[in-house]
């Protein structure tokens, strides 16, 4: 998130991510709409050259800062605009509709209420508006009145002549940045301002780290970039006090003002990143900027910036009101369905946009695509998400997985394929290679192994398992995805010929400890069969007993591939030491030892035995 900033506008946020801006205001019903568009430069162009990067966020920020207050005025006014449309509209409805002098007097009645309604909701924005404007304007003559010449003069004029030149400028400064200070106090309590602040710390909140504990204030705040910046060009504009002609000191002063922001940012960039341990510093000012959000904030916030990683996906992507009419936009429900998955402490990156593209029968690369949904999908969704957070798992919802390429079938009698046994899968097709190899997977469940196997080599694939519930699932996803798979229902290997016949048997079996069933996720011991799972008192039942018995079914260099527990591999390398060589494990995409792979001893040969000849000679 380096290259996005998030500022508080009218009524919502604004998001800037690289050259991509989303506004997401709230009406005064809670109700939150969206508009996207492309810009042509990014906040911050040159961002790893120092103190220039600082001017330039200076620049750009306060153009995009002011561009989105005006964005989201007129935001405001289009709201007003729809509610005098939709006011017409009725009017010309009750004409059509009315059938008596009652019934048309009590409309005259609602056409005066709703007329003053819209005339007050006109009234109300454009003189907040104007008055908006006109006291920025008093307050920048003030603050060049007050921080310019009445505090230079006072300031000498309280001093006696003896009092050193250097404290003098010093007291000055600290004189401006008090009243300074005070003046943001004094604002503070507005309701409106409190509510803009609100805004402004909601977009601290998304941008900072999770386990930030100063979540709710950020260095490199926009606003408090601004606060803290100026106040140190007052103490050091003060204190340098350049004596030179009333007409190039102005431009003097902005240069060292210039100067101030560069490094403020500098050292405020360095507290959001590597001295987080001294963040504290920025209390000083942004608690003046901050204020407990709503979840109606953090909702806006979060969907501002969701809609920002989407356009930042698909290039032509930008979203207005017509692109969403009597829809809801897709950054909105995403951005509610991921906070509830936080809250119900499912952090995986992925859920939402698998909860989404499963619902939606899209790839999930294919949601950056995708504007809007419509009401009905949005309750469907609603409903799903229910499900998901009662702990049940999203392809046990939908019933099917994407496994190595296949759309695969699950259900309460197959486990779930999780993502590593895409890996097991992997490591076994590089060993078949374009060789017409027999493989064996035991304890198949789904098929997913074994169909993804038979699907991308020329092997002949032969799979196996206890449960002929899980067979017939298995079957089902050979027949869907169109790969031929022997299926055989078998005990491990015992329907099956004791003869050197397979060159690959393949396992992902049960290897999880009776005792530790309990303390699983809920998605997992409460959605997959405990067939699955159970791996005995140790975990390691079921591969004692496929150690043991494959070398007898395998040919000579034959070999074997076993996912295996997080904590197993060890254990397992030394139940194979017995029977196998060139032991080899293999980590899954968190690191964790989730493979092992070993071929086959060879067989000693058969010693030849020596019998002494017998003399036939009488």
């Amino acid at each position: 998130m380096n290259n996005t900033n998030i500022f508080p506008v009218m009524a919502g946020s604004l998001c800037v991510a690289d050259k991509n801006a989303v506004i997401c205001s709230v009406s005064k019903k809670g109700a939150i709409s969206l508009h996207s568009y492309k810009t042509k430069n990014k906040l911050i162009p040159h961002q790893k050259i120092w103190f220039l990067r600082g001017a330039e966020f200076l620049i750009f920020a306060t153009f995009y800062f002011f561009w989105g207050l005006n964005q989201s005025f007129q935001l405001l006014n289009n709201e007003k605009t729809n509610l005098k449309n939709s006011i017409k509209t009725k009017k010309n409805k009750e004409k059509k509709n009315s059938v008596n002098l009652a019934k048309k007097s009590s409309t005259d009645n609602g056409k005066k209420n709703l007329k003053k309604l819209v005339v007050k909701f006109k009234s109300f924005t454009s003189k907040s508006y104007v008055v908006t404007t006109v006291l920025i304007i008093i307050a920048f003559l003030c603050a060049l009145l007050i921080f310019g010449y009445l505090s230079t003069h006072i300031g000498f004029w309280i001093f006696s002549d003896n009092t050193s030149l250097l404290v003098k400028k010093f007291c000055i400064g600290l004189s401006k940045c008090l009243i300074f200070y005070l003046l943001l106090i004094t604002l503070y309590p507005f309701p409106a301002i409190k509510n803009f602040y609100k805004f402004n710390t909601a977009g601290n909140i998304v941008l900072n780290e999770e386990n930030d504990k100063l979540k709710n204030h950020r260095a490199t705040n926009y606003l408090n970039f601004v606060i803290f910046s100026l106040l140190l060009s007052y103490l050091v504009i003060s204190l340098i006090g350049l004596n030179i002609s009333p007409w190039i000191k102005p431009l003097a002063n902005f240069g060292i003002m210039l100067i101030c922001f560069s490094v403020s940012y500098e050292l405020l960039n360095l507290l959001d990143s590597k001295w987080i341990k001294f963040k504290r510093i920025i209390l000083i000012t942004s608690w003046l900027i901050t204020s407990k959000p709503a979840k109606t904030e953090l909702q806006a916030v979060r969907t501002a910036l969701y809609e920002g990683d989407l356009m930042s996906e698909n290039i032509s992507r930008e979203l207005t009101n017509e692109q969403t009419a009597g829809n809801i936009a897709l950054s909105y429900i995403y951005s509610e369905i991921k906070d509830k998955l936080l809250q119900a402490s499912i952090k995986d990156k992925d859920e939402a946009d698998w909860l989404i593209a499963s619902y939606l029968n899209v790839p999930k690369l294919e949601i950056k695509f995708i504007n809007s949904i419509s009401k009905q999908q949005y309750k469907d969704l609603q409903k799903i998400l229910s499900r998901r957070l009662k702990g049940e798992p999203i392809a046990k919802i939908f019933e099917y997985i994407e496994f190595y390429g296949l759309k695969i079938r699950v259900n309460k009698y197959v486990l779930t394929p999780r993502q590593e046994t895409e890996l097991l899968a992997e490591y076994a097709i590089k060993a078949i290679g374009e060789n017409n190899f027999n493989v064996l997977d035991l304890c198949t469940g789904s098929g997913a192994i074994a169909l993804a196997i038979s699907k991308n080599t020329n092997a002949n694939v032969f799979a196996s398992d206890l449960s002929t519930k899980a067979l017939e699932i298995a079957k089902e996803n050979a027949l869907s995805n169109g790969v031929k798979v022997d299926f055989k229902q078998s005990d491990l290997f015992q329907n099956f010929k004791k003869k050197n016949y397979f060159d690959i048997i393949v396992s992902n079996p049960p290897y999880i400890k009776t005792e530790d069933i309990n303390s699983l996720q809920t998605e997992v011991k409460d959605f997959d069969p405990i067939i699955a799972l159970d791996g005995g008192f140790d975990g390691l039942y079921f591969y004692k007993k496929i150690i043991k018995e494959a070398p007898s079914y395998l040919m000579p260099k034959g070999k074997i591939f076993l996912e295996v527990g997080f904590d197993q591999s060890s254990k397992v390398k030394k139940l194979l030491t017995e029977g196998f060589i060139n032991i080899k494990i293999a980590k899954d995409y968190y690191g964790i030892n989730r493979i092992v792979i070993a071929e086959k001893k060879p067989e000693e040969p058969k010693k030849r035995k020596f019998f002494k000849k017998l003399n036939t000679k009488k």
